[in-house]
């Protein structure tokens, strides 16, 4: 698991600290059923489009979370690419990006 970033507190996370991270599961989730009513899990895309489309069924957290989430992956495919093209360029080939 690794930390992919951080919020401040502000009145949109109920004045909570929050902390990103990114890991994997081997094997089956047990979330506590005491805290969590449902859950699921959707490709980004159909969050992106469920967000934008009815914001209101999200906790004002979640949404800056996922804005969160949504412009860290932005930033790493950017820096990813840039240094496809530093590498391209490095050693005489054509960039691909």
């Amino acid at each position: 698991m690794f930390l992919l970033t951080k919020l401040p507190a502000s009145a949109c996370t109920d004045h909570e600290f929050i902390a990103l991270y990114r890991g994997v599961a081997s094997g089956d989730l047990a979330p506590n059923k005491s805290e969590i009513e449902q859950g699921a899990f959707l490709p980004p895309a159909i969050v992106d489009g469920w967000t934008s489309a009815r914001p209101e069924d999200f906790a004002p957290g979640f949404l800056a979370c996922w804005k969160a989430f949504q412009r860290k992956m932005r930033l790493d495919r950017q820096q990813s690419i840039e240094r496809r093209e530093i590498f391209s360029g490095a050693n005489g080939a054509a960039s691909s990006a």
